[in-house]
């Protein structure tokens, strides 16, 4: 007798875990997962951005000092401190701060516009 896999009316083995999904739940996973991804990029962004800051002090004894208020990252709110790659850095930052709030209220939109449309 011949394997399943050689019968004419068997059916195929889907493995994974999207087997089986119909295609708008397939969408709707990669969407939600890219707007997780993008708060969470930005965190990483903000996160490598901010050691590289702490290295670009015009004056390297200001980053221990009362002039920080003895914090190194204090150096965000004062950008006297910072030289012009820092001030760069600094910008970036902001920028990667805005993404992950708007990647935040873009998930949100879509996760209640989602609840309303169940109901």
């Amino acid at each position: 007798m011949l394997p399943r896999r050689y019968l004419p009316h068997s059916r195929p083995q889907v493995c994974g875990v999207l087997a089986g999904l119909p295609v708008q739940c397939e969408v709707g996973l990669a969407i939600f997962i890219v707007l997780w991804a993008i708060p969470a990029l930005s965190v990483a962004w903000i996160m490598v951005s901010s050691l590289l800051l702490m290295r670009e002090f015009k004056c390297p004894s200001d980053k221990y000092s009362r002039k920080t208020l003895w914090n190194p990252m204090n150096a965000l709110l004062i950008p006297t401190l910072l030289t012009e790659r820092g001030l760069r850095i600094r910008k970036s930052i902001g920028y990667a701060c805005i993404l992950f709030l708007a990647g935040l209220a873009s998930l949100a939109l879509v996760l209640l516009s989602l609840k309303l449309l169940a109901l």
